[in-house]
């Protein structure tokens, strides 16, 4: 079974509680939504969270209204495989969405997230005014499940794709040169590619 808990602090809050001698570097927030202002970003640090030391991933979207924030907060993660418009790339995505933003993260520039997912991983939604903190804990059976998604989406993506054993030869060169197209139905959609690696 996967359990998810939510809290909801101020940007100050949750700064002050982060940063420091034993956490984050001070000013290391403020930074994060700085370099979030292009494009959302993602780090994935450890934070503390009930005396345990827990992986985490913090979204920095700073343009986020704190209403989908904290919707995203109660949105459960999933897992999904997606194939660049020109069939060459594969990349499995763990992804947040309540139905109108998303956002997700290339597992494969993950260090460690999938290797400690007892007794949790801490997931920060974060905007220049709130931190949305999502407790995500699994019992054994609810570990298992989430790792064997991990492991079959990732089995077939990355440097495990292999486009050629799929797809004709024709398919192949009908696709060449292809890019992906935003459709215009979906109304905001974060693609956070960026993962930058805490101490």
């Amino acid at each position: 079974m996967h359990t998810a808990t939510t809290n909801v602090l101020s940007k100050q809050t949750f700064s002050a509680q982060v940063e420091g001698p034993d956490g984050l570097p001070e000013g290391s927030i403020t930074e994060l939504l700085r370099l979030a202002l292009d494009k959302p970003v993602v780090l994935e640090t450890e934070l503390v969270f009930d005396s345990h030391r827990l992986q985490s991933l913090v979204f920095a979207l700073p343009h986020v209204s704190p209403e989908r924030l904290k919707s995203l907060g109660h949105a459960m993660p999933r897992v999904y495989n997606e194939e660049s418009a020109d069939l060459r790339t594969r990349t499995t995505y763990l992804s947040w969405s309540d139905g109108v933003e998303e956002v997700r993260v290339d597992t494969w520039l993950l260090h460690s997230l999938a290797m400690s997912a007892v007794p949790g991983f801490l997931v920060v939604f974060l905007s220049s005014e709130l931190a949305v903190i999502t407790l995500n804990r699994f019992d054994e059976e609810g570990l298992l499940d989430f790792m064997t998604d991990l492991q079959c989406h990732s089995s077939s993506s990355g440097p495990n794709y292999h486009p050629w054993v799929i797809y004709s030869d024709e398919e192949m060169v009908a696709a060449k040169g292809s890019v992906a197209i935003s459709t215009p139905d979906v109304a905001t959609h974060h693609a956070v590619h960026l993962a930058i690696h805490g101490e």
